[in-house]
C-alpha cells in the first residue's frame, strides 16, 4: 500500500475524500491543517499560521518539517494519508512514486465565486471559521482560492502530478478521484 498526500485549496473536498480513502483503505488520517494550528499556537515565531498573508510562504516554512516527518512516518511503516492546504507540488516532487501517491484538489473551472459561496454556506460545520465572516468578507477569499486553484492546476501539469477539479461537478469529481487514488495506492509497482 502506498501512502497518499492530498493537497489543495480549502473547500475543494480534500477532507471528504481523505476520510473516505482512510476508511476504505485502512490508512491513518493526518491533518496538516491541525499541525499548522498547533505550530501557530505553540511556536508563533515560526510564522507557520493559517492567518499568514501568503499561504505559499507558510507552505515554504512548513515544507522542511513535512518532508522530514514523512521520512519518519515511512520508517515507522504505518500507512497514512496526509492532507492539507499548506502543501505545494514542487515541494513534493522528490517523493518516491513507488511509496507515495500525490494529488491536489481545487476548483479552477468555477466561473462564479458566488456558487462556491452558496456551497460553503450550505455545508459549513457548526464551528466553521467561515461562519464568522459576512458574504462580502468571504467572497474575496473564495476568489483567491480560485486563483490558487489555477496556479495549482498549472503546477501539477508541469510536475506531472494528479490534479482534481471539483469546480463544476463536485460529487462526480470526488467519486472519480476516489477511484483513481484507490487504484494508485494499491498498485505497489
Amino acid at each position: 500500500m502506498k501512502n497518499i498526500i492530498l493537497g489543495g485549496v480549502p473547500r475543494s473536498g480534500k477532507s471528504l475524500l481523505a476520510q473516505r480513502l482512510c476508511r476504505d483503505l485502512g490508512l491513518s488520517h493526518l491533518s496538516l491543517d491541525s499541525l499548522v494550528s498547533a505550530f501557530s499556537r505553540v511556536f508563533p515565531g515560526l510564522g507557520i499560521t493559517h492567518a499568514a498573508t501568503s499561504p505559499i510562504e507558510t507552505a515554504r516554512r512548513l515544507s522542511p518539517f513535512v518532508l522530514e516527518w514523512l521520512r519518519h512516518l515511512e520508517f515507522e511503516g504505518v500507512p497514512f494519508l496526509l492532507e492539507g492546504y499548506h502543501l505545494l507540488p514542487e515541494d513534493l516532487r522528490s517523493l518516491d512514486a513507488r511509496r507515495y501517491v500525490v494529488a491536489f484538489i481545487g476548483y479552477p473551472s468555477l466561473k462564479a465565486p458566488e456558487i462556491k459561496l452558496r456551497q460553503v454556506r450550505a455545508f459549513a460545520r457548526a464551528n466553521d471559521w467561515t461562519r464568522d465572516l459576512s458574504n462580502e468578507e468571504l467572497l474575496p477569499i473564495i476568489r483567491r482560492y480560485i486563483s490558487e486553484s489555477h496556479m495549482l492546476a498549472d503546477t501539477c501539469s508541469a510536475e506531472r502530478m494528479l490534479f482534481v477539479d471539483t469546480g463544476e461537478f463536485f460529487d462526480d469529481a470526488l467519486e472519480e478521484a476516489f477511484e483513481v487514488l484507490s487504484l494508485r495506492a494499491e498498485d505497489t509497482r
